[in-house]
């Protein structure tokens, strides 16, 4: 088991801070964190005189309140930022303190499924879980990204495994565990954390005939310890803002039962996306899952299966009837799914070297082989995509991606064709190279994508450039560009700002730009003004420049999407 632990943490953690910061939600958790830290940095200061003006916290009360742009942001709850802080103190403002948090929920999720395989079957299936489910395509890419998405799966899979443990005979240390997860779910990602949970254990328990047992988990006990960790900050944020509407009204039953963020997807969305994200388990999974309902077992064993099932159909179903759906929702369904492909393995090699009799057993362990070596080619071609087919200096992209998914499979049927453990083998050591090596390959093409891209060129040249009296202004373009504010460690004049609650912006006149004429302004009171603005519109820009006799020399920095200008132009 230490092995699968070391494995998970390799393949979870290597190259995680190559890539810069992709667009829109990296660099606005990102910056989220960046602002918070910097007012925690900062002593107390007194509440502005003015009513209508809100100042942000400083000093300590500074973890009570989040901001973007240097506003108050209550779209998400604290948690998230507060990790991020953590680790950016120690790691620093980068890439790696950014995106650690993700990356420790990923692991600290793998752990949690270990301990559950270990529980319902013994050392090998929890090892095979802690292959397995790092490997799962989804899981993979969203442990390197910065959202809430991968530490509410590790809180809501703590939660249900504290549950389970309950259930097969624990005590009360593991119902203060299920409460403090449900509680740290719901401070991660609001009621869907503890929403999804409990539907999968009523479910579950009425399944099982035992829906008395729904009583004994602690109600009495346990909800005014979820009031006071899960619900503290609510109520705090609810009193002094008055943002119940806000929180109920438009977070919960808006992103629910309507499309509050422009996000629609046919019901079928998310049962798709659960059989792409589980790849290259997929196959294995499901098979796992339809023989284990034909063998003949205890209830014990019929319990777990059970619980396995409907852990995984439930969330199908919940986020399924949601209005609003993301792709990156349904990871939580991604555990379960993980668990029953290392089952499914576990199976194989308990059957001996030789792969036992059953045509489909047969296809679902090949399986895995040939969506390893499919695994790498979608990936790289949906970054052939990114890129744009006119690229002519990225036309290797095909040979080498197709002689690598060649050469996996030429070594599965000579090498391991014989060897359930060989078969397995090929796929959890390739599988992993393909994918570090595909995140990592991002890195080289950031500022060529025209879709999730990085404002990290931008934004490194601002830092490297830029006084803190000079006047930095994202023109002729309503991207919210967060990440710039993080690489260059400062706020900068917007169209617009951020998604605080309505009623809450209170913007200074510097960073709210109004228009264009407001930067030859500043240019006309003797200010250096550093300019970011979109790469098809620089010859508008000039032009407009040119019309109100404002120089400009060459530009600082380009990328495909940003280009970086400097008024007056740098003395030579």
């Amino acid at each position: 088991m230490m092995l699968a632990v070391v494995y998970a943490a390799i393949v979870l953690f290597a190259g995680l801070g190559v890539r810069g910061l992709n667009e829109p939600d990296e660099g606005r958790y990102a910056e989220e964190a960046r602002e918070m830290l910097a007012r925690l940095q900062t002593p107390p200061q007194p509440e502005s005189s003015t009513p209508t003006i809100h100042r942000s916290p400083t000093g300590p009360m500074a973890w009570l309140e989040a901001t973007l742009d240097g506003e108050p942001y209550y779209s998400k709850p604290p948690l998230t930022n507060w990790l991020t802080c953590a680790t950016m103190s120690l790691v620093g403002l980068n890439e790696w303190g950014a995106r650690m948090p993700a990356a420790l929920a990923a692991l600290g999720a793998v752990l949690v499924a270990m301990a559950m395989a270990r529980q319902m079957g013994g050392e090998r299936w929890a090892a095979l879980a802690g292959v397995m489910l790092p490997t799962s395509l989804m899981f993979f890419v969203v442990g390197r990204l910065i959202t809430t998405d991968m530490i509410l799966t590790f809180f809501m899979t703590s939660a249900l495994a504290a549950f389970w443990f309950w259930f097969e005979g624990g005590g009360r240390r593991a119902l203060i565990w299920f409460w403090l997860a449900l509680s740290c779910a719901m401070m991660t990602k609001g009621p869907v954390g503890v929403a999804v949970p409990l539907l999968v254990i009523v479910v579950t328990l009425v399944v099982l005939r035992q829906p008395r047992r729904l009583l004994d988990i602690g109600w009495l006990w346990g909800l005014p310890l979820f009031a006071v960790v899960g619900l503290g900050w609510y109520l705090q944020a609810c009193i002094r803002f008055d943002l119940w509407w806000f929180f109920l009204g438009q977070q919960v039953a808006g992103h629910y039962f309507k499309d509050a963020q422009g996000h629609p997807q046919p019901i079928w969305f998310y049962l798709v996306l659960v059989v792409v994200g589980a790849l290259p388990w997929t196959l294995c999974a499901l098979t796992a899952g339809w023989r284990w309902r034909g063998e003949t077992q205890s209830p014990q064993t019929r319990a777990r299966r059970v619980f396995l099932v409907i852990w995984i159909l439930t969330g199908l179903v919940f986020f399924s009837m949601s209005r609003t759906k993301l792709g990156t929702y349904i990871l939580p369904v991604i555990v379960p799914m993980g668990l029953l492909a290392a089952r499914f393995w576990d199976e194989m090699l308990a059957a001996a070297e030789q792969p036992a009799p059953g045509v489909w057993r047969r296809v679902a362990a090949w399986s895995s082989v040939i969506f390893t070596a499919l695994v790498p080619v979608c990936l790289w071609y949906w970054l052939y995509r990114k890129l744009g087919p006119a690229q002519p200096d990225y036309a290797w992209i095909w040979p080498v991606v197709g002689g690598a998914a060649a050469a996996v499979l030429l070594l599965a049927v000579f090498w391991a064709r014989r060897s359930a453990m060989r078969l397995l083998g090929v796929g959890v050591v390739v599988l992993p190279v393909f994918l570090i090596a595909a995140m990592s390959a991002l890195a080289n093409f950031e500022d060529l994508m025209e879709t999730n891209y990085s404002f990290r060129t931008i934004g490194v040249a601002l830092r490297a450039h830029a006084r803190p009296d000079d006047m930095v202004a994202f023109v002729m373009t309503n991207d919210r560009g967060h990440g710039i504010c993080f690489y260059s460690r400062r706020l900068i004049s917007k169209p617009r700002l951020g998604e605080s609650p309505e009623g809450m912006q209170h913007p200074p006149p510097d960073r709210l730009l109004q228009s264009v004429e407001q930067i030859w302004d500043w240019t006309r009171q003797g200010r250096r003004v550093f300019c970011v603005i979109p790469t098809e519109k620089r010859g508008e820009f000039l032009k407009a420049a040119g019309a109100a006799s404002v120089p400009f020399g060459e530009p600082l920095r380009t990328t495909r999407s940003y280009t970086l200008w400097l008024t007056p132009p740098a003395a030579k």
